[in-house]
């Protein structure tokens, strides 16, 4: 009988395949995100945990409701589209609900604020809930940030604001300096509390932007 067993990669094959650096890595697998084995003193993985652990960061094909969610945007967020983790696309989208849901036609930062929190698996969410920031209280930020529109379904169109082209382009450059090819809900948070609108309902709650990126860094990091 052949051996069928496939050669377990190194952190070094993963972080090539990743492309990240090997402590990238190592902090994934401290963290419990990625699954390895322990090998003397060094971590070993298989191709199916690696696989699995792509399927969670990123929107599996079956996933239709996230797959055509790009459409829902026009053109400044679709640019982007292919950087954001699965979780930073469902912030996104539910960012689009809320703003739909107030038919605000313009998407606008305190908007992606409360999709942040409504992700609660994702970083921003994580690290906004042990802040205090509750979601009622970003979504009364969020309602008083324009006038609606048409309340006609048939008539309503979203556009992109300012502020969200200006947070996207925070967050790619919080992820480059990371070292990270990909924008996830960490990267959003950074870029989002640049924003003065959005920074100064966070000081409302007593939460300043020092402390949300040390808390975000302690999360990815698996520090403290």
């Amino acid at each position: 009988m052949g051996n069928s067993f496939k050669p377990l990669l190194t952190t070094e094959d993963v972080a090539r395949f990743l492309n990240v650096d090997v402590v990238t890595v190592r902090r994934l697998v401290q963290r419990g995100e990625l699954a390895a084995y322990r090998v003397g003193s060094e971590y070993r993985f298989s191709e199916h945990e690696l696989v699995q652990y792509l399927e969670r960061q990123y929107v599996p094909a079956k996933n239709d409701r996230l797959e055509q969610a790009d459409q829902l945007f026009q053109k400044p967020i679709r640019d982007y589209w292919g950087k954001f983790t699965r979780r930073a696309k469902q912030a996104l989208v539910y960012a689009g609900e809320e703003a739909r849901q107030l038919f605000h036609p313009i998407l606008e930062a305190e908007h992606l604020l409360v999709g942040l929190i409504r992700e609660e698996e994702g970083v921003a969410g994580k690290v906004l809930k042990e802040s205090g920031v509750g979601l009622e209280r970003a979504r009364l930020a969020a309602q008083s940030v324009t006038q609606p529109t048409s309340r006609k379904e048939a008539d309503y169109v979203l556009h992109v604001g300012g502020s969200v082209i200006e947070t996207l382009e925070r967050a790619l450059s919080e992820a480059r300096q990371m070292g990270h090819d990909y924008i996830g809900t960490e990267h959003l948070l950074l870029g989002i509390v640049e924003d003065d609108n959005v920074g100064a309902v966070l000081l409302s709650l007593q939460v300043d932007k020092a402390s949300v990126r040390k808390r975000v860094m302690r999360l990815i990091t698996g520090q403290g």
